[in-house]
């Protein structure tokens, strides 16, 4: 996708009004009267062609209201105010990286900041972009670029969240986005070479990583929370498992997927029945949702 273009809209010098005849009325209405509202921009944004995350069109004042950072704002207010060509490719990457470790640095202070992991999700695919080969791109350097990517979240972001904060949804959504984002990236990998075998090898390598860290921490958290009192087993009582266990679920249900063509596969039955005890610990954490869980483990492999 591309990250900035020539047509793009301009910002009003009065009031920040922004003005895109292709906008709808009613996106333009809610970036207009709530410049706050993560939900309006992201609206906005989708609306502009995958500029760069925030777009050029966003004024001074929308920029302060939503939290960017000021590398962001200056190459705005470039944008907004200049007719000169869009930015080189290495001027983007500079933004995108100086953008990533803000993000960095925001989640770092706050595992709990939604918003920084959200912005992290829209830089995510940049990142890849960018990381991938110039000369001779191909769907297989991508995939394993992808997969690089994802470790690195989960090395150096995740893994010391969800033991940080185990209860705390926000970082779960984001193991969620990661793990899916890079299955996606793996999907159309395959030129008959053995290639997709590699890449997929390199991907389960990662998702087994996560299964014996993910497992250490509900041994801790039961130990701590629950010590043996299946009454106890539940998320009014103070039990810390659940999204944890959701995540498990998460991790071996894709490598069942990867490995539901592989018929001589000894591992698919031992991940299949540890996906289906987690579900059933989810029954009697979450009784409230115990249906969704009784569906999941009948779509299981």
């Amino acid at each position: 996708g591309s990250c900035g273009g020539s047509d793009v809209t301009t910002t009003s010098e009065n009031d920040g009004e922004v003005n895109n005849e292709n906008d709808a009325p009613s996106t333009k209405s809610a970036v207009d009267n709530f410049t706050g509202s993560w939900l309006a921009w992201m609206h906005q944004i989708e609306d502009e062609d995958k500029a760069v995350w925030m777009g050029p069109q966003i004024s001074q004042n929308a920029c302060r209201a939503v939290g960017m950072s000021t590398s962001c704002q200056e190459r705005n207010n470039r944008a907004a105010n200049s007719t000169t060509a869009p930015l080189s490719k290495i001027e983007l990457e500079k933004i995108i990286m100086n953008e990533w470790d803000f993000s960095t640095a925001k989640i770092q202070d706050n595992f709990s900041n939604g918003s920084a992991f959200h912005y992290r999700s829209k830089l995510l695919p940049l990142m890849l972009e960018f990381r991938s080969a110039d000369d001779s791109p191909s769907s297989q350097s991508d995939a394993y670029e992808a997969i690089s990517l994802a470790r690195d979240e989960w090395d150096g972001i995740v893994l010391d969240a969800i033991f940080t904060e185990p209860d705390d949804q926000t970082i779960w959504f984001y193991h969620r986005f990661v793990v899916t984002w890079a299955r996606r990236n793996i999907v159309s990998v395959g030129n008959g070479d053995g290639s997709d075998a590699e890449v997929t090898e390199e991907f389960e390598g990662l998702l087994y990583d996560m299964v014996d860290s993910i497992q250490e921490l509900i041994d801790v958290e039961k130990e701590d929370s629950f010590e043996g009192n299946s009454q106890d087993r539940h998320e009014s009582k103070g039990a810390k498992c659940k999204w944890a266990y959701l995540g498990m679920h998460l991790v071996l249900s894709t490598l069942l997927e990867l490995k539901s063509n592989d018929v001589n596969d000894e591992d698919k039955t031992e991940l299949c029945e540890r996906a289906k005890e987690c579900l059933h610990e989810l029954i009697i954490i979450d009784p409230d949702r115990r249906e969704r869980y009784q569906i999941l483990e009948s779509e299981l492999i």
